[in-house]
Formats: C-alpha cells, sequence, structure tokens
C-alpha cells in the first residue's frame, strides 16, 4: 500500500513539474477579447513555426532560444515579440 501511495505521489508531482515548465500562451482580440484559432505563430532565427489550435492556444515551448517571435493573422496587425 505505502509504495502505491509513494508512487502516486511521485506521478503527481511529475505531473505537476511538466505543467509549471511548459508555458501555453493563449491569443485573444484585444476588443472583443474572443480566442482566435489558426493563429501563425513563427520565427525567422531559428526557423520556427507553428499555428494556434481551434480555442487559440500555443505552446512557447517550441520557441526557446528564437530571437523573436511573429505572431500573424489575417486582417490583424503583425505582432512581433
Amino acid at each position: 500500500m505505502l509504495k502505491h501511495l509513494l508512487f502516486l505521489t511521485f506521478s503527481l508531482i511529475v505531473i505537476s513539474m511538466g505543467s509549471l515548465i511548459a508555458q501555453e500562451i493563449t491569443i485573444l482580440d484585444k476588443i472583443t477579447q474572443e480566442r482566435i484559432p489558426s493563429v501563425k505563430i513563427y520565427s525567422n532565427s531559428p526557423k520556427v513555426q507553428q499555428l494556434a489550435n481551434i480555442d487559440g492556444r500555443f505552446n512557447l515551448d517550441f520557441f526557446m532560444g528564437c530571437d523573436s517571435i511573429y505572431i500573424d493573422y489575417r486582417n490583424y496587425e503583425i505582432l512581433i515579440f
């Protein structure tokens, strides 16, 4: 029983640490505050590209080491971070 409890505790710690390390960003319209799906997020150095999911979310982990991150969506101004 103690063995299973320790495993469960260890598993919860590992899962919690993973969620602390990962950074998920949500793209919202500035005026309406609605989520924007399928936004293109990319970097030129190094070349990385990703699309936001249907909820307007994407994982920032893919952009580690990038000097600039561009967020592009039709009919919106391109943002550079």
